[in-house]
């Protein structure tokens, strides 16, 4: 595999901890942990080669890390940001439950930017 090329994503990183297993340990199964991001590589590699995998501890991880890159999201305006990450942190914020509780979201949007906000200067550029 052409380990560390091409675009980042969970299947890639899955695939490169795959080769690297299939290096350091042959074919045997083996255990891994995941946390956060890291989990949800773990869970992809589960889906790449189930077979490979012996026992996996998933810790503080989401059940889908595709569903948004993160070094885009970054990019994104602070209400765009927060709403993206308050909706994938919980599956249950719908789309229903966001038109059904719009006012609660919108509170909840304005808290979270409310702290990236803490320390920038008038024209919106951290200092």
């Amino acid at each position: 595999p052409k380990v560390g090329l091409g675009e980042p994503c969970v299947a890639a990183y899955a695939a490169d901890a795959l080769a690297l297993a299939d290096t350091l340990l042959g074919p045997e199964p083996f255990l891994t942990l995941g946390y956060s991001f890291g989990g949800c590589v773990v869970q992809e590699m589960l889906v790449q080669a189930p077979h490979r995998v012996r026992r996996a501890v998933l810790s503080a991880c989401a059940p889908d890390a595709n569903t948004y890159r993160m070094d885009l999201l970054w990019q994104l305006p602070p209400e765009e940001r927060a709403r993206k990450l308050l909706t994938q942190a919980d599956t249950s914020r719908t789309p229903q439950w966001q038109s059904e509780n719009a006012v609660q979201l919108q509170l909840m949007v304005d808290f979270v930017t409310s702290d990236w906000k803490l320390g920038e200067s008038e024209e919106g550029y951290a200092e």
